[in-house]
């Protein structure tokens, strides 16, 4: 995972006043129990669904080593984003979690479990992305967040391609895209101006 690099919350979440909602997407996290994802990622989906610029028809895989049951990842991330509340060494500004909220997020949440570097997560990540375009109306769109070593994006990218899960000419009108934290990592698309995190590379 990467060094504990903290990027304030608002960084990623800045976006024009009133910001229409994004289109229908499943976003695909790379390394879901890293701190990166603890500490950037959801409190900035949390904040994206605070002020309902998150999209109704949307999506959260977690795809990790050892990420555990998907009520093991939820509760997780809910603690921790709950300690981030009145801390003053973090830039998560509210006050409270609106429950109503954190469940609507985390009724969209599944995870996947396996090796980056093997073939077979990523089959189960096809199953995962089927069962949110049925359940969650995403559209087939995915964002793929990589939160993950910098040495092993080249190896996510690979099996995402030898998986044919990134590439936009096998999903018609449908859109695969790339995000990461790290604004070095070359030869990967960024995201259009209407990403759901608004910015290309969050720590850029």
């Amino acid at each position: 995972m990467p060094g504990n690099r903290s990027v304030p919350a608002q960084q990623v979440t800045e976006s024009p006043s009133r910001a229409s909602p994004a289109d229908p997407c499943a976003m695909v996290i790379f390394g879901a129990t890293g701190d990166l994802t603890k500490r950037l990622v959801i409190p900035a989906l949390y904040n994206l669904a605070r002020t309902k610029v998150l999209p109704e028809k949307f999506a959260l895989i977690g795809v990790s080593r050892s990420v555990g049951t998907v009520e093991d990842w939820r509760n997780h991330l809910y603690y921790t984003l709950k300690s981030f509340v009145g801390n003053t060494a973090t830039e998560f500004d509210v006050d409270r979690i609106d429950e109503v909220v954190w469940n609507q997020l985390a009724d969209r949440m599944s995870c996947v479990e396996g090796d980056l570097t093997k073939p077979k997560l990523y089959e189960k990540l096809r199953v995962a992305l089927g069962d949110a375009e049925r359940l969650h109306g995403t559209a087939g769109n995915a964002i793929f967040y990589l939160a993950i070593a910098d040495r092993l994006f080249g190896t996510v990218a690979d099996q995402l391609g030898k998986a044919k899960l990134a590439d936009e000419s096998e999903y018609q009108n449908r859109e695969r895209k790339f995000l990461s934290p790290d604004p070095q990592f070359l030869d990967l698309p960024t995201m259009p101006a209407r990403s759901l995190l608004s910015v290309p590379h969050a720590g850029g």
